[in-house]
């Protein structure tokens, strides 16, 4: 008997094929070695085709990964496809659909520098792979809205809503790529809201994913059953690295969109949301958890360990809730026509360029009951008197002669507003107040006005403390002062 089940083993692992024994290096160790394959010509969250096209002409056609100009958008861009292997296993990325959901794109390039990798913990699984899949990817599908940081293309129409009608030559490609390919699996990689928790007492979400449904009644067929299946192991993988930090995206149909359709197409289909980690405003610590889910995804793909996966594990995923501000003041009591209002205040900030600078306005986004939401930060306002800044009664006629006075001394009697004759600074995230006159009623950041979109400037003092609130961030006195650094 003994000898049998020994028979039974040994010609099991000989049917067994030989690539469902090589895998990838552990995602501590390819977060350990990261550093080696981040392209180090994206630093930022902001860049477009014509910096990307350098970076693809040092990968040239002779070596593993050839590269070549598929289509054009609107304004005549070039659109990139990416081949890389040989192998049976067909499968897809496109990113950057939206051209202001960047991360993953920078994440690609970091693959493409260790799909070439030769240190010998990768030798083995990238011959492997080469052998068993071919690899396509369109990089930055929209580079027109790329070059604006905008979601939308050059005709204002947000690509994944042109699945059916194909207005487009961004999605014209896509459409044809994927029929003509018919990958097995296709990564739809996108970025979400930085204001996501994981489930109703979680984190803020870092990576969210999701197996598209492809009909209403989200039925589940052995297609999509894959996508959610391989986002199990997925999940499995990241939760080492970011615990509670991982949600499963909202799966509402949208007969428009290119996941679902690519889902019903046959592709098996997982969408990968980039969204928020703290101090990481230009993602670069999501860049390399995209980076490390691609790989494992890939070895998943390459040995089929993803079918012991169950529907159970997926279900068990934490669903995005959109509750998380950048900001909460708790239980802060405010004068509302002479009456006391206990109210929670919420902030949130958001971004935008301007003349090549990044500016992160902040605005109060609701205010009363905020118990079932979440902050970045929080603070508790409970027993803190709430009081208004000052504007300094002396003029100055330019930032320099500001500089040259006792500007810290000011601000510690709590004057956080200034006239500067020559003040030209309408930027609202500005960390001091300066205007060349003084701002009049809800134009006046420093107006006691707790309403939504507002943003207003003021102290909170308890004792002999004192917290001031500026542009959605809380500081003491002294941080305030040196945040300012005049």
């Amino acid at each position: 008997m003994a000898r049998l089940l020994l028979l039974i083993l040994f010609f099991g692992l000989a049917l067994s094929p030989l690539h469902s024994q090589i895998k990838a290096p552990h995602q501590t160790d390819l977060q350990t070695r990261y550093a080696a394959f981040k392209e180090t010509a994206i630093t930022t969250k902001r860049f477009s085709i014509e910096e990307l096209i350098p970076v693809m002409e040092r990968h040239p056609s002779k070596t593993l990964i050839n590269f070549k100009v598929a289509a054009h958008s609107i304004e005549d861009r070039p659109i990139y496809l990416a081949e890389y292997g040989h192998g049976k296993i067909p499968v897809l990325f496109w990113s950057q659909m939206h051209g202001d959901e960047s991360t993953a794109t920078m994440a690609l390039f970091d693959l493409f520098n260790y799909l070439e990798s030769d240190q010998s913990e990768d030798v083995e699984f990238l011959k492997s792979l080469r052998e068993h899949c071919t690899l396509y990817f369109i990089p930055m599908l929209n580079p027109d809205g790329a070059a604006r940081f905008s979601r939308r293309n050059a005709a204002n129409i947000d690509l994944n809503r042109d699945a059916l009608r194909l207005s487009n030559p961004e999605s014209q490609l896509l459409k044809t790529v994927r029929d003509s390919l018919k990958p097995e699996f296709g990564f739809n990689l996108h970025d979400q809201s930085i204001y996501y928790r994981a489930g109703k007492d979680g984190n803020q979400v870092a990576m969210a994913f999701l197996a598209p449904a492809f009909d209403y009644d989200k039925n589940i067929n052995g297609v999509r059953m894959k996508s959610m299946q391989l986002i199990s192991i997925l999940r499995d993988s990241l939760s080492q690295i970011i615990p509670d930090r991982i949600a499963v995206y909202d799966d509402s149909f949208e007969p428009r969109a290119f996941g679902d359709n690519i889902q019903k197409w046959g592709t098996s289909t997982i969408l990968i949301e980039s969204g928020g980690y703290p101090n990481d405003p230009e993602k670069q610590f999501i860049r390399e958890l995209n980076f490390i889910t691609l790989i494992k995804a890939l070895e998943s793909i390459l040995s089929g360990s993803y079918v012991s996966k169950t529907l159970k594990e997926y279900n068990a995923i934490p669903q995005n809730d959109r509750k998380m501000m950048s900001l909460i003041l708790r239980n802060l009591t405010v004068q509302v026509k002479d009456k006391p209002i206990l109210m929670d205040v919420g902030f949130q900030y958001s971004e935008y360029t301007k003349d090549g600078q990044t500016i992160y306005p902040s605005r109060i986004t609701d205010v009363g009951d905020l118990s079932v939401n979440s902050g970045l930060e929080e603070f508790q306002a409970k027993g803190y008197n709430l009081i208004q800044g000052m504007w300094y009664p002396k003029s100055f006629k330019n930032t320099a002669e500001l500089q040259k006075s006792n500007w810290q001394k000011m601000i510690r009697e709590g004057y956080l507003g200034f006239i500067v004759e020559d003040s030209t600074d309408d930027r609202s995230d500005a960390t001091l107040h300066m205007a060349a006159q003084k701002p009049t009623d809800r134009a006046d950041p420093l107006s006691l006005t707790f309403a939504p979109g507002q943003n207003p400037t003021f102290i909170m003092e308890k004792g002999n403390e004192r917290m001031i609130v500026q542009n959605g961030k809380i500081f003491s006195v002294e941080e305030y002062i040196a945040e300012v650094g005049l």
